[in-house]
């Protein structure tokens, strides 16, 4: 009885594989079946987190170090946008970062876009693979009320370009953001920011 049980369950054991088989050559066969790639995101690691308290607070490091992950956060944000994901570029206008930058400070991100993010660049190149990505410093200033509403961070990024054409680009990305508490978040309120373009789409 068990053989010949065994004999029957077999020829559906071979027609389940067959058509697991079928499956897998269609998702490399048919458009639009194949998975999608996975959306490029910053990951920037955090270095060195000061808090400049005149008082001396014994609780102002550790405030610091959770304000910190917050500009991490932003850090990250801000570059996905502005240079590792190519859906986001929108021919250079890079749309969503107005979101990052406080109101008075987005007039100077649109009239400096191209020290900020890949803007002209951006109809020469395909993708961008990170190379290096640090928060090297982030320094807050308390407040008597000990709070952190105002910092610094000093970053840097760089990658490679990959053009349509023929040609790497490499790119290096230098910044001091200043910046502002807004609610739970840090905005970006001021910046010094230089792109480095060395290659095909650099030249």
């Amino acid at each position: 009885m068990a053989n010949n049980r065994a004999l029957r369950v077999l020829p559906l054991l071979l027609a389940f594989a067959l058509v697991l088989g079928a499956c897998e050559q269609a998702r490399e066969i048919i458009p639009g079946v194949e998975e999608e790639p996975e959306v490029p995101e910053a990951a920037f690691q955090l270095g060195e987190v000061r808090a400049i308290d005149p008082q001396s607070r014994p609780d102002s490091p550790q405030k610091a170090n959770e304000a910190a992950a917050k500009v991490v956060e932003l850090i990250n944000s801000f570059y996905t946008s502005a240079f590792f994901d190519p859906a986001l570029w929108e021919g250079g206008a890079h749309p969503d970062l107005a979101a990052l930058f406080t109101a008075e400070a987005q007039p100077g991100l649109q009239a400096n876009l191209g020290s900020l993010a890949m803007a002209e660049l951006s109809d020469q190149v395909e993708s961008v693979e990170s190379t290096s990505q640090q928060v090297h410093k982030v320094t807050f200033f308390v407040e008597d009320d000990g709070s952190l509403p105002i910092g610094v961070a000093t970053v840097t990024f760089e990658g490679v370009a990959k053009p349509a054409d023929d040609g790497d680009t490499n790119l290096k990305h230098s910044a001091h953001f200043w910046l502002q508490q807004e609610g739970e978040t840090y905005k970006i309120s001021a910046f010094e920011s230089v792109v480095q373009a060395t290659g095909e789409a650099g030249q």
